[in-house]
């Protein structure tokens, strides 16, 4: 059985479109239905326990850091934003604001946000703990001759977040390398097309299907 870990980015869940519409696609092919599963869980918005996803979730892949990671509009300045804004939430008001603005839109098993100063505060060592890992990754991955690029990123030219900063382009090539990533012509919320075009046949080489 091979498996997918798919994990969801701010305010998704369980039952967040993309791992359906994985699940549904290699469910209804013939030569996966029994061999590929997809894996998604919700889990707390704070820091320290976003960091011990994997270890929580069942699956047969032990050593993380060298797994292939596949990144749909990833926010390397999402963290970095959260905690440089940690002070506001002392400020009345402004962290049920954005507990609003912020909640899931849509109902179902989705990840409930409460921007609190104890919690906000820590996403900046959350940032440096996830980028010192992915560097030990990909050093392991070098040392251990991997062909594969560990790391790799799907980015939408039309992601209204990189105004912002909160994604990226530079940031990730400066990080991964030019040869890291692909770009789509849609949102920061990957249409189904271009899953099925560009994400799907990723997977697919990656798990030799």
């Amino acid at each position: 059985m091979k498996t997918i870990l798919y994990v969801h980015g701010l305010g998704g869940g369980s039952d967040s479109r993309i791992p359906g519409i994985l699940a549904e696609h290699y469910a209804a092919r013939k030569d996966t239905s029994d061999s590929v599963r997809v894996i998604c869980r919700t889990y707390d918005f704070g820091a320290a326990q976003a960091l011990r996803i994997p270890y929580r979730i069942p699956c047969a892949v032990q050593e993380w850091k060298t797994v292939p990671h596949l990144f749909v509009s990833p926010s390397l300045g999402g963290p970095l934003w959260l905690g440089r804004m940690a002070f506001l939430a002392l400020i009345p008001g402004i962290r049920p604001l954005f507990n609003y603005i912020y909640k899931p839109k849509h109902p179902g098993d989705r990840q409930v946000s409460d921007f609190k100063y104890s919690t906000l505060k820590k996403y900046r060592a959350h940032n440096r703990i996830a980028l010192e890992t992915a560097e030990q990754g990909l050093q392991e991955a070098k040392a251990q001759g991997q062909s594969i690029q560990p790391y790799f990123a799907f980015f939408g030219t039309k992601d209204h977040y990189r105004k912002s900063g909160v994604v990226s382009i530079r940031r990730w090539e400066k990080l991964f390398g030019k040869e890291s990533y692909a770009l789509y012509e849609g949102t920061h919320f990957m249409e189904e097309e271009y899953i099925g075009s560009m994400l799907i046949p990723r997977i697919d080489a990656l798990l030799h299907l």
